[in-house]
């Protein structure tokens, strides 16, 4: 089954950025509610092979520039640090999981196994304990963060 770019009352193009902005015909969100009912609904469609907006029974398709997943925020206030992600979930970081790209993204990856790029604080925050170029500290612990 096919569905067209746009199952709603909205006509255009909606896009997630690279930097977690979501876009309709070009023009950014303004409503914060609306950009979190947006990531909330982020779903994977099988049958398209590609992830949609899911609302209900209707779906969106959407263009993305890297990753639909974003960590917003980190608490490293105990081990294992938590990581609280962009469609409002929180899971611990799997430090073996950290990946960095040509550009110098930071990624994780999720329990579900999905792709997370770290959003500007949540990447401030990390890089802070970089030891190196390729290391990350946490606590006494060493990790090596590969390259994708």
């Amino acid at each position: 089954m096919s569905i067209p770019r746009y199952q709603t009352y909205m006509k255009g193009v909606l896009r997630l950025s690279a930097t977690g902005t979501w876009y309709h015909n070009g023009t950014a969100f303004t409503h914060k509610k609306l950009q979190d009912l947006f990531f909330k609904s982020i779903a994977w469609n099988a049958e398209l092979g590609e992830y949609v907006i899911r609302i209900g029974s209707g779906e969106a398709r959407f263009d993305y520039d890297d990753a639909v997943f974003f960590v917003t925020s980190i608490t490293d206030t105990s081990v294992p640090w938590q990581l609280h992600f962009s469609d409002g979930a929180t899971e611990p970081l799997n430090p073996h999981t950290i990946t960095t790209n040509s550009t110098h993204r930071l990624y994780c990856t999720r329990k579900s196994g999905e792709r997370a790029c770290f959003l500007r604080s949540s990447y401030q925050h990390l890089v802070q304990h970089i030891t190196d170029q390729q290391t990350l500290r946490i606590g006494s612990e060493t990790y090596p963060i590969q390259e994708e």
